[in-house]
């Protein structure tokens, strides 16, 4: 029996569309890769994936309770400050296309493959370019969690304008730099930013249970050791820091070098979208079925996103200079 490829404009969205519905599933596994932003920040979507803003509410507590004198005429009101932020939600993408004689070509393949008897799903797109387009998206996602886009007033991680700084001091041997610390001076540091994020934060439910760090630094973290012991610096951490074992400490490469001077950076919060979190409300998608091209098909791999949102700033604090 005759093999026709198609050759009407009808044919080709159908058969690019059912094409991508196969390849769909990969792609998302690349954008969802667990060792990037999805793993460091809560994912917030909201209900609208074609919204033009966020808004989201900073608060800041004020007031502290007195002894009552007499009737209690002068006790503090208390106070919450409010302040409302609107970011606006962009969208990012990158084509992919196909003339005519190359969907022509895929498609008879296919039919060729079905003919011979192939079972399961029977790709003939080039795979590679839409695993490469899923990947796109990913770094897009990775440079908006951390670095936001300055032209458009958003803000990643990174440049946070309204969270706690803590500087790392310099250590016995004249610098703040870890290279030339000692374990407990390491310690005394992690220490000292979560006591910060405590102190701050004030309220047990918005205590920190997260630390970020550069790759580099969890490496010296993971290899100087404690005096008198076999234990590391990050070991001996993890099992006697403040907040005991429901603090999680992390490596996040992409954070080398990012801090002031391009020295170690790293970042202590609640992991909660109530305190920080990556707004992305439409985090992936692939536009199909695809649209006619002069010659040939296009469909575009696309992303929305606010970058992060803090929402506590007295629950998140930044450590750097080491």
């Amino acid at each position: 029996m005759p093999i026709h490829a198609f050759r009407s404009d009808a044919d080709g969205p159908s058969f690019l569309g059912e094409q991508l519905e196969y390849i769909f599933p990969q792609t998302v596994n690349i954008v969802y890769a667990p060792d990037d932003w999805a793993k460091h920040l809560p994912l917030e979507t909201g209900d609208d994936p074609a919204v033009e803003a966020v808004g989201f509410d900073i608060y800041s507590a004020t007031g502290m309770a007195e002894l009552f004198e007499g009737n209690g005429w002068n006790l503090p009101e208390v106070g919450v400050a409010r302040e409302r932020i609107l970011a606006p939600v962009l969208q990012w993408g990158i084509n992919h296309a196909m003339d005519d004689l190359a969907t022509e070509r895929a498609a008879l393949e296919a039919a060729r493959r079905r003919q011979a008897g192939v079972t399961g799903p029977v790709i003939t797109l080039n795979v590679a370019k839409e695993l490469a387009a899923a990947e796109s998206i990913r770094q897009r996602h990775n440079a908006l969690a951390l670095f936001g886009s300055a032209n458009q007033k958003i803000y990643g991680l990174v440049n946070q304008p309204n969270i706690a700084n803590y500087p790392a001091p310099a250590g016995e041997g004249g610098t703040s730099d870890w290279e030339s610390k000692s374990g407990p001076e390491i310690v005394a540091d992690l220490t000292a930013l979560v006591s910060l994020v405590m102190n701050t934060a004030k309220a047990d439910q918005w205590f920190p249970n997260r630390i970020v760090l550069s790759m580099n630094k969890y490496l010296i973290a993971s290899s100087k050791m404690m005096p008198g012991t076999l234990e590391t610096a990050l070991s001996f951490f993890q099992r006697t820091n403040p907040m005991g074992t429901t603090l999680r400490v992390e490596p996040w490469i992409r954070l080398n070098g990012q801090g002031s001077g391009s020295t170690g950076i790293a970042f202590c919060y609640r992991f909660d979208d109530q305190v920080i979190s990556y707004v992305a409300p439409l985090p992936y998608k692939v536009n199909t079925p695809p649209a006619r091209a002069p010659a040939g098909w296009t469909w575009t791999h696309s992303m929305r996103s606010a970058g992060v949102s803090v929402k506590r700033p007295f629950a998140v604090a930044k450590m750097q200079g080491f």
